[in-house]
């Protein structure tokens, strides 16, 4: 069964902050997609796996915010 990462972002001055409460931990970005990117690539790291599933997370990333443009351009 998959589990939805569940993060919040807000914009401090000129960057985006990703935070993941599971893990306390935080990212930054100067769009919204970099921070969570970014972030995802931390939580990635800090659970010791390998880049190729990072790789694979990204891809998730970027196909879900294609899916969000999409509903937007309705």
């Amino acid at each position: 069964m998959k589990r939805a990462l569940e993060f919040t972002v807000q914009k401090e001055n000129s960057w985006y902050i990703a935070t993941h409460p599971e893990t306390g931990m935080t990212s930054q970005g100067e769009t919204k997609k970099e921070a969570i990117a970014n972030l995802y690539k931390a939580i990635a790291l800090h659970r010791g796996l390998s880049p190729d599933l990072y790789i694979q997370l990204e891809r998730v990333f970027n196909d879900y915010d294609g899916a969000l443009k999409a509903l937007a351009d309705r």
